[in-house]
């Protein structure tokens, strides 16, 4: 199966709608606050930073939309609502704070 796996570079993917890779800023529909978030794996996440897990329940809200669609996601107690106001590109590298090494991966 590795043999077989492709490297993909996420600069060179159009982001006209929300794909891995994508930094999107949204609105909240109910307080007008701005959010930006940026969608990665799951070893890259940081939700305190705005780098969210593919597989988060707001990634999945958002994958494959475009500017200006709207989409709910659902809390435990709430339901909060965002229109996505732009879709690009930004190196992941270059939002993360948190850079770990070989040690963080290793479990004894």
């Amino acid at each position: 199966m590795i043999q077989k796996s492709v490297i993909i570079d996420s600069s060179l993917i159009p982001h006209d709608k929300v794909r891995f890779g994508s930094s999107v800023k949204v609105v909240n529909i109910d307080t007008d606050e701005e959010e930006l978030y940026t969608i990665c794996g799951v070893l890259e996440a940081e939700p305190e930073h705005g780098l969210i897990s593919v597989h988060s329940p707001l990634a999945c809200a958002m994958l494959g939309k475009k500017v200006d669609d709207e989409f709910k996601i659902k809390l435990p107690n709430l339901s909060k609502e965002y229109e996505i106001l732009k879709i690009s590109y930004k190196n992941i590298f270059s939002l993360k704070k948190n850079i770990r090494c070989e040690e963080n991966f290793i479990f004894h």
